[in-house]
């Protein structure tokens, strides 16, 4: 295996098998200074876009193995929670300066990987989604990705078509999706793990979502769409990342 390589401002791609030198760290406890030294690769699976990054802990002759994403989550080698006690340590060194410019910058770089090798890099962004993820009544002209229907009284039948959507926050980097049906009057926001939830407090919503939860949910269909559209919205965020970035390193060369 290469010799490690250190993480500065100036690398400028990352590798799949390398190991990246995060420096030298301490940590101080209550029985005395811990010191560390960080090492780093990125996820070795060649088509999986997650941004895992694995960060190996050396102390004396033991090493700590861990992964930890963007959202701070530190996980054992299984990726499991890691106990309590360990992670504070972690977070100690993670809440450095140093820490946060190279694992910020190693993060950037996974994120640019990703993009490139799945031709998404250079902008406009944008979300083509296929005919064959499209459920029946979906009109894509008018932003309709299919419809639901439901027998009301006197057997007469009513039609919303909805639409799935990113957050429109620009600061923010979730990966929720938003279903809007008919006009927008009702809308759900459908998190990652499949939990549903209304958006604002109208009863009535939450009784509707459920209807429209209960029979979506049935259809294999929709349920690609979706993991479709989280795909995208992971690609999304990823490039939302990488232009802010371009941005800064390009105002401190300038």
């Amino acid at each position: 295996m290469a010799d490690p390589i250190k993480v500065h401002a100036g690398l400028a791609d990352v590798h799949r098998g390398q190991v990246y030198h995060l420096g030298y760290y301490a940590a101080d406890l209550q029985d005395g200074e811990l010191q560390f030294k960080l090492f780093a690769q990125i996820c070795p699976e060649q088509d999986c876009p997650c941004d895992n990054i694995r960060i190996d802990w050396e102390t004396g002759d033991t090493v700590y193995r861990s992964w930890l994403t963007q959202d701070g989550g530190w996980k054992d080698i299984q990726h499991q929670p890691v106990p309590e006690e360990m992670e504070a340590v972690f977070r100690i060194v993670a809440d450095t300066e140093n820490f946060r410019e190279r694992f910020g910058h190693l993060l950037y770089l996974r994120h640019k990987q990703v993009l490139k090798e799945t031709g998404r890099l250079e902008g406009p962004f944008e979300v083509r989604i296929p005919e064959n993820l499209l459920l029946p009544g979906a009109d894509l002209a008018n932003g309709s990705l299919g419809c639901y229907s439901e027998e009301k009284k006197k057997r007469r039948r009513k039609t919303w078509p909805f639409s799935l959507e990113f957050c429109g926050d620009p600061s923010c980097f979730c990966e929720s999706l938003f279903l809007a049906l008919g006009d927008g009057a009702s809308i759900f926001t459908i998190e990652r793990d499949d939990r549903w939830t209304p958006v604002g407090d109208n009863p009535a919503d939450a009784r509707l979502m459920t209807r429209v939860r209960t029979k979506l949910i049935k259809s294999p269909r929709f349920g690609e769409l979706l993991q479709f559209l989280r795909g995208e919205r992971l690609l999304h965020n990823y490039f939302r990342h990488v232009t802010q970035k371009r941005k800064t390193l390009s105002a401190l060369t300038d």
